[in-house]
């Protein structure tokens, strides 16, 4: 139901921004407010737009957003320090927490309304370690600096 509900919501992302473009185009004169003259089959080129459109919108989410796994060890309790002080840098606050799930959004609204709400990054507790699920763009961005604050100095002389 998520993935239909992304798409729904990427068509009519690409569906404003498509008009937008097109609006802003008639405003300053660049074509004429006439689907039949910007259009070279007029308006059943509006049609051929709306199934690539769709097509994108149900294959984005498949790539957008993904999960990976990090070998933390320990509880996300005992990981919560590193893990909040990661998400905090990369702009993102603690919504909600449990025992096995921690749930973060972006902090700056703007972010969030661009992102049609699909800005929500879910760390859990699995088998395989601590699971980070989002936005491809962002997991891969995190999960690089948890694996990087792993692997970093463990031993620092003050």
């Amino acid at each position: 139901m998520k993935y239909i509900l992304r798409s729904v919501k990427y068509f009519v992302y690409l569906a404003v921004l498509f008009f937008l473009l097109i609006g802003a185009m008639v405003l300053l004169g660049f074509v004429e407010a006439s689907w039949d003259t910007m259009f070279r089959n007029g308006t059943e080129s509006l049609k051929q737009i709306a199934v690539i459109g769709a097509v994108f919108a149900l294959i984005y989410p498949r790539f957008g957003y993904c999960e990976r796994a990090v070998p933390l060890l320990g509880s996300l309790s005992e990981n919560l320090h590193t893990i909040s002080e990661i998400m905090t840098v990369k702009g993102y606050v603690l919504t909600s927490s449990d025992d096995s799930r921690l749930v973060y959004r972006k902090s700056f609204l703007l972010t969030r309304i661009v992102r049609m709400g699909e800005d929500r990054i879910t760390v859990t507790a699995d088998v395989r370690g601590t699971v980070i699920e989002g936005r491809s763009k962002d997991v891969v961005r995190i999960v690089s600096a948890l694996e990087a604050r792993i692997s970093g100095p463990s031993d620092q002389t003050d």
